[in-house]
C-alpha cells in the first residue's frame, strides 16, 4: 500500500480515530502501532512482514544478550555484525546470484538461482537497530521488551524511508504521554509533501528522465537543465515525503527528528551534510567517523576516516561503483572544506559559496542517478562534446523556472511557519474543508501517474 495511495489516506484516517479512542481507553496504543506497522509492510509484501518479525526477534534476543553479559564489546559487535551482513546479502544478492549462477553453470549444473526482493526499508530499520544496540552496549539498563522492540522496528511512519530515530529518541516519546500533535503543522506538512511529490517531482521526472537515460542525443544545454532538473527532483520527492510521515507522526503524538534544512543553500560541501538528509549523515558521523577517530588524528588520517565515511554512505545507496564515485566525490569536497578551514586555500562570498556548492553537488548526482558507470560516463561525454546552446521551448522553460527557483529557495525558509500561522487562523469548522479542497486540486492538478519514491528503493 503506497503512502500516497487513497488506500493508506482511509486506513490512516480510521486507525488514528481507533487509535485516539480504543487505544487511549484500554492502554493499548503500543499493540495498534505493532499492528498497523507490520499490516502496512506486509501489504507491499506478506514476506516482508514475516522478515521484519523474525529481525525484530533477533534485535531483542541481541540486547538481552548485550545486557546479561558484562561490559566487553564482543557481543554488541557480533549483534551489530551480523544485523550489517544482513543488510549486505539483500543488497547485494542480485551479484551474488549472478555469480552464483555463473559458478553452478561453469559445474555443469543447470539449477537456477531463485532471486528475492529487496525488503523495502531494511536500511532504515537496520541502522535504527543498530542506535538501540549501541545504547544498550553503552548502557545496560535501556534493555527494552520484545512489544517494544517490535514496535520501534515497524512504527510505520519511519520504516519505509526514513528519517533514522534513534532508539532514545523514539522510546522517550513510547514511554511519555503522548498527545495529539500540532494538526495546524501536520495539515500544511500534508498539502507541501502532495505538492512537492505529485506536481514539482512528477513535473521535473516527466521533463528529466528521458534525457539522462539516454543523454548522447541532447546538448549541453538540455543536459545542464536535465541534472539541474533531476537534483530538484530528488530533493522534492525525498523531503516530500518526509514531510507526509512528519506529519502522521505529529497525528500519532510523535515527534520526528529534522531530516532536511534547505539543503540548497549550503555554502559548502560539508554545510550541505548538515542539511540533507541529516539523521543519515548523524548515523554516519555518530557510528562510523567518530569511531575511526574522526577529526581527533593527525591530519591524514582525518582526511581517510571521511572519505571512508562517505565512501560507505555511497556503498550503503548502493554496492556498485557509481555510488563510491559519488560518496568519493563528496569525500572530496568535505575534505577541501577542512583543509581550506585550517589552512585558508581560497575565500568566496557566501552567494558564490552556494553557487559553486549547488553545481558540486548536481555533478555528483550524475553517477548517483545512473543506473551504471557506463550510462554516466555516456552523460559526461555527451556534455562536453555535444557543445551547443540549442534547446527545444520545454528545456527552456524549465531552465527558467529552476533559475527562479534558485532565485527564490533561499526565502522559503519560513514558509511553513507562515502557513501554519494561516491554517490557525482558519475557523475550526473550515479546517478539514479547506485541506480536502487542497489536497483534491492538487492530486488533480498532477500530471501524468503516481509518482514513485525514489529513496524507497535504498
Amino acid at each position: 500500500m503506497s503512502y500516497l495511495s487513497f488506500e493508506f489516506a482511509v486506513f490512516f484516517t480510521l486507525f488514528v480515530s481507533v487509535y485516539w479512542t480504543l487505544g487511549v481507553r484500554f492502554r493499548c496504543q503500543r499493540g495498534l502501532l505493532i499492528l498497523a506497522g507490520f499490516l502496512l509492510y506486509g501489504s507491499v509484501n506478506e514476506w516482508f512482514a514475516v522478515l521484519l518479525a523474525l529481525y525484530s526477534v533477533f534485535i531483542y534476543a541481541s540486547g538481552r544478550w548485550i545486557a546479561s553479559g558484562s561490559r566487553s564489546k564482543w557481543p554488541a559487535a557480533a549483534c551489530i555484525s551480523l544485523a550489517v551482513l544482513n543488510l549486505a546479502f539483500f543488497k547485494n544478492f542480485a551479484v551474488l546470484r549472478e555469480s552464483l549462477g555463473s559458478t553452478l553453470t561453469g559445474l555443469g549444473v543447470s539449477s537456477s538461482v531463485p532471486d528475492i526482493i529487496l525488503p523495502v526499508g531494511l536500511s532504515f530499520y537496520t541502522f535504527a537497530s543498530i542506535t538501540y544496540l549501541v545504547a544498550v552496549y553503552r548502557d545496560h539498563s535501556k534493555v527494552r521488551s520484545l512489544p517494544d522492540v517490535a514496535c520501534y522496528m515497524s512504527f510505520f511512519p519511519t520504516i519505509i524511508m526514513g528519517p533514522i530515530i534513534p532508539s532514545d529518541c523514539f522510546f522517550s516519546q513510547l514511554d511519555g504521554k503522548r498527545e495529539l500533535g500540532d494538526q495546524n503543522r501536520a495539515a500544511v506538512l500534508v498539502i507541501l509533501a502532495i505538492f512537492k511529490i505529485m506536481i514539482c517531482a512528477n513535473c521535473l521526472e516527466n521533463y528529466a528522465d528521458n534525457i539522462l537515460s539516454s543523454p548522447e542525443s541532447y546538448s549541453t544545454l538540455t543536459l545542464f537543465t536535465a541534472i539541474n532538473a533531476y537534483a530538484v527532483e530528488l530533493f522534492c520527492n525525498f523531503s516530500g515525503f518526509i514531510n507526509l510521515v512528519t506529519a502522521a507522526a505529529l497525528i500519532l503524538g510523535f515527534n520526528l527528528p529534522e531530516n532536511f534544512n534547505m539543503p540548497y543553500t549550503a555554502v559548502s560541501v560539508q554545510d550541505f551534510w548538515k542539511r540533507w538528509h541529516m539523521t543519515l549523515c548523524d548515523f554516519i558521523m555518530r557510528y562510523i567517523y567518530f569511531p575511526l577517530g574522526g577529526s581527533r588524528c593527525s591530519l591524514p588520517r582525518t582526511i581517510f576516516n571521511l572519505f571512508a565515511a562517505f565512501i560507505i554512505s555511497g556503498l550503503w545507496h548502493g554496492c556498485t561503483l557509481n555510488f563510491v564515485i559519488w560518496g568519493a566525490m563528496h569525500g572530496a569536497g568535505v575534505a577541501f572544506n577542512h583543509l581550506n578551514r585550517k589552512f585558508g586555500f581560497v575565500s568566496v562570498p557566501a552567494w558564490a559559496g552556494r553557487l559553486l556548492t549547488y553545481l558540486y553537488v548536481t555533478a555528483a548526482w550524475v553517477p548517483f542517478r545512473a543506473e551504471s558507470t557506463e550510462e554516466a560516463w555516456s552523460f559526461v561525454r555527451a556534455f562536453f562534446t555535444n557543445l551547443s546552446f540549442e534547446a527545444s521551448g520545454e528545456t527552456l522553460a524549465v531552465l527558467a523556472s529552476l533559475a527562479i527557483w534558485w532565485v527564490v529557495y533561499p526565502r522559503l525558509g519560513s514558509a511553513v511557519g507562515r502557513l501554519v500561522s494561516w491554517q490557525e487562523r482558519v475557523p475550526l469548522a473550515l479546517k478539514p474543508v479547506t485541506v480536502t479542497a487542497a489536497v483534491l486540486i492538487l492530486v488533480s492538478a498532477m500530471p501524468g501517474t503516481m509518482p514513485g519514491l525514489i529513496y524507497a528503493g535504498f
